[in-house]
């Protein structure tokens, strides 16, 4: 679950993005200047985003310029969002766009105010069973979950899971029948 702090962030200063915000509206506007001055009369879609991609100027945030997808290549701080008196953004390391590196000058704090990284999913849930959000559950009476890591499903017509934790449907026998989906004890037909 997330900490109380990160519901509200009104305290984050976000000035420091208004020279990222300039920056990128500077490279479209430079985009179009690009079409323009080549008579391109095309000043959207495939083109402007090429010219886009092709800008190389200094900006207010540093280098402007991009890769093959979009991505700038261009240094940029890896900050910390932490709650100490008051909600702060710490700058922790840097990842070099034009290097594809990461390097940290410390370990980020993660929600739980430790540097543990959180699972990013729970452990893989038995077969029987499925992850309800928190823990594994067992598929409860007419269900069954068929592998590993799967939900559970309700047992067609004619089958049945007559125990919790099923990873498998039964059968009706001959002389018994499921009339409809999710059943979990067949009933003996009479004479």
């Amino acid at each position: 679950t997330e900490p109380d702090f990160f519901q509200d962030l009104t305290d984050l200063d976000t000035k420091i993005y208004y020279p990222l915000i300039f920056d990128a509206m500077t490279s479209i506007f430079v985009g179009i200047s690009t079409l323009v001055s080549e008579g391109n009369p095309s000043i959207r879609g495939a083109d402007l985003k090429a010219a886009v991609f092709n800008a190389n100027f200094e900006g207010l945030s540093g280098n402007i310029a991009f890769d093959s997808n979009g991505d700038r290549l261009a240094p940029y701080r890896i900050k910390n969002l932490r709650k100490t008196d008051a909600l702060e953004l710490i700058d922790i390391g840097v990842y070099d766009g034009a290097s594809d590196t990461t390097s940290l000058d410390q370990s980020p704090v993660f929600g739980s105010g430790d540097s543990q990284v959180p699972a990013d999913r729970p452990n893989v849930c038995d077969a029987g069973s499925e992850y309800d959000g928190t823990t594994c559950q067992a598929c409860p009476l007419g269900m069954y979950a068929p592998s590993a890591d799967s939900t559970c499903f309700a047992c067609p017509a004619g089958q049945f899971a007559s125990a919790p934790g099923t990873s498998q449907c039964t059968p009706a026998r001959v002389g018994s029948f499921v009339a409809g989906a999710g059943g979990s004890s067949p009933i003996l037909c009479s004479k």
